[in-house]
């Protein structure tokens, strides 16, 4: 039973670190008022942007986990106290905060709650035993019993002599394994389990501020929008389709790019084409482009995807302009592209 109240307890606690990152990102945007779930949304990526920038150094640079642990954990707590600050003059009327949520959703945020629950509890219970999987927990747990960061091949506990290109970028497991440094959870509950939820929870919120962005702000709208997204999901059984990877395999980077990363440049490009002048938004995009390279290589292939969502209006508007910005937006994937044909090729070897 303990077990499970720590889960719980580890789960909600990341779940609103995500949301004290986006709090503290929406208040440098000027914003006055702290969605929860556009915190939490926001947030994630600020979370992921910010790990990436601290934790790679530390890699290429045989830091331990020991230190990282700390520097994070610092990191996290002065984030928190940020949040808390902003929040300081925010009203305090729970009766009316109620009232309000309950007007603006109706019986339709039972419905969002019961596809959010289910999703998770099929995350959670689902076992997956391939090669990628054992690479997730691998990488995690090798970074704990060994107290290095990617110094060790996750599959036959060797050290390594160099650094793979397929992971050199990809911080991601070491996230997990800085939790479990933290909290003295084991790494296949973290990845397997907290995360698992975790990114069903902030995923779920995503679609919700796409929703919103789509319908006008209308919440019912967002959330029918969020349980038709589940179930279409849930009927996208093949191999190969961003749904069977967000029920089978959410604690991996591809799953998560291909779910929440894919889903949040959509949201941008929907807010940009609403207003391609809007720097906050290409801010975003960029952040969501930098936390996009601690999941997987994969996220070479952004790019296109910026481009296919904010070009077509840019051209059409002539908004010449925001073409530049579209170019910083992407600067994150453009240095892993070069970054890894440069080691992919041999120009550049980077030792352990």
């Amino acid at each position: 039973m303990s077990l499970y109240i720590s889960i719980l307890l580890w789960l909600a606690l990341q779940i609103l670190i995500f949301g004290c990152f986006g709090i503290v990102m929406l208040r440098l945007g000027k914003r006055k008022k702290y969605p929860f779930g556009l915190s939490v949304a926001v947030g994630y990526f600020g979370y992921f942007a910010l790990f990436e920038c601290i934790a790679f150094p530390m890699k290429i640079f045989h830091g331990s986990l020991t230190l990282l642990a700390a520097a994070w954990a610092a990191v996290t707590a002065a984030i928190a106290l940020l949040a808390l600050w902003c929040l300081r003059s925010r009203e305090k009327n729970k009766k009316h905060m109620i009232s309000a949520v309950w007007g603006e959703h109706s019986f339709w945020i039972f419905a969002v709650l019961v596809c959010v629950g289910l999703q998770c509890l099929m995350v959670v219970f689902y076992q997956d035993y391939s090669a990628d999987s054992a690479y997730y927990v691998g990488e995690a747990t090798t970074a704990v019993y060994t107290d290095t960061l990617s110094r060790y091949n996750p599959y036959s506990g060797f050290l390594l002599e160099t650094f793979n290109p397929r992971y050199v970028f990809s911080c991601y497991p070491l996230h997990n394994a800085v939790i479990c440094r933290i909290s003295g959870i084991h790494p296949l509950i973290q990845a397997k389990t907290i995360m698992a939820a975790g990114n069903v929870i902030v995923g779920n919120m995503i679609y919700y501020q796409i929703g919103k962005a789509l319908f006008q702000e209308k919440a019912k709208a967002s959330d029918a929008m969020v349980c038709l997204i589940c179930l279409i999901q849930l009927f996208s059984n093949t191999i190969y389709t961003a749904g069977t990877f967000f029920f089978t395999r959410i604690y991996e980077g591809k799953a998560i790019l291909a779910n929440l990363v894919a889903g949040m440049i959509l949201y941008c490009c929907i807010r940009l084409y609403q207003d391609a002048e809007d720097r906050k938004i290409w801010l975003l995009l960029f952040v969501c482009n930098l936390a996009s390279i601690a999941f997987s290589q994969s996220a070479m292939f952004f790019p296109a995807a910026a481009a296919a969502g904010t070009l077509p209006f840019i051209l059409y508007r002539r908004k010449w302009k925001q073409i530049g910005w579209l170019m910083f937006s992407v600067i994150p994937n453009l240095v892993l592209i070069v970054g890894y044909f440069l080691m992919k090729t041999g120009v550049i070897t980077l030792y352990v």
